[in-house]
């Protein structure tokens, strides 16, 4: 069995979390997820922290789509990959209606095709592969390339 630890970081210093992600890989935890919130921004953190901790998986759980073009989401994420020697688990979802519209101000209708869509166009640039996908929600094309990075874990 492998078990991972989840952690709010909301406040806590970059400091802290590369020792808290530390802690965890000498404890021999399997993995380390973060959460999307309103403190900072989970990829960068745990490209952060993964560059400073070797050998322990890091994960997303989650971030939103909304507020990033698939495209952008892509860059972010397979950097975070290539800085942290592939160890990356991408998580990502809808969020929440409130955050949607109240925070953001996206439209919230239908999540489900526009996570749909959003997955149609991520998964290739994910792989390294040109992305040409124009739905109802969105449009995405081009590709991303960054050197050492290959697909995100399972999400």
């Amino acid at each position: 069995m492998r078990i991972g630890l989840s952690v709010d970081d909301r406040g806590l210093p970059h400091t802290d979390l590369v020792a808290e992600v530390r802690n965890a890989a000498d404890a021999g935890l399997a993995s380390f997820w973060l959460g999307q919130h309103t403190a900072g921004d989970a990829l960068t953190s745990l490209a952060v922290a993964g560059s400073a901790v070797p050998g322990i998986r890091l994960g997303t759980a989650v971030v939103p789509t909304y507020p990033r073009h698939p495209l952008a989401l892509g860059a972010q994420a397979l950097t975070t990959q290539a800085v942290t020697g592939n160890r990356l688990d991408l998580g990502i979802g809808t969020s929440h209606r409130t955050i949607i519209t109240d925070q953001f101000g996206y439209s919230f209708d239908k999540p489900a095709r526009h996570l749909r869509e959003y997955l149609t166009a991520l998964r290739p640039v994910l792989r390294g592969e040109t992305v040409d996908f124009d739905g109802e929600t969105l449009k995405a094309r081009g590709r991303i390339d960054v050197p050492g990075a290959s697909r995100p874990g399972c999400w």
